[in-house]
């Protein structure tokens, strides 16, 4: 007797298992847009440590080619600048400088990604050494 339950046993397991499985593989909501913020957050940190970078300075670069300061990170390596101004200002660079580390670059106007669509922008400067 206790030989022919054992099947049936794990047939209704199995399938109990496998509608189980198929109700948590329903597709996901669509992805929306992170942003309907007014505000750009720019995190730096140090690509060796992975420590936030206080006082870098931060710039934007122009449609005309000039360089617009936007201001220093704080101590925990965050600027924040209203999209507005970025806007304004035609930006097509932000630009991020600091002593001891390689400048770094985002691209403003990528045909790849929105760059307004988020709140926030990282990256990360890497350090240099005169050996």
């Amino acid at each position: 007797m206790r030989s022919s339950l054992y099947p049936c046993i794990v047939a209704i397991l199995s399938t109990l298992a496998c509608a189980h499985t198929a109700t948590n593989l329903a597709p996901t909501a669509r992805l929306t847009p992170t942003s309907t913020h007014s505000e750009m957050e720019f995190k730096v940190g140090n690509a060796r440590t992975n420590q936030m970078l206080p006082g870098v300075r931060v710039s934007a670069i122009t449609q005309d080619g000039s360089e617009v300061e936007l201001g220093q990170t704080d101590k925990f390596g965050t600027l924040g600048v209203p999209k507005s101004r970025l806007r304004e200002l035609g930006a097509r660079f932000i630009l991020f400088s600091c002593e001891r580390f390689f400048s770094g670059v985002l691209r403003v106007e990528s045909t790849a990604f929105d760059f307004y669509a988020a709140d926030e922008r990282y990256i990360q400067l890497a350090t240099f050494a005169v050996l």
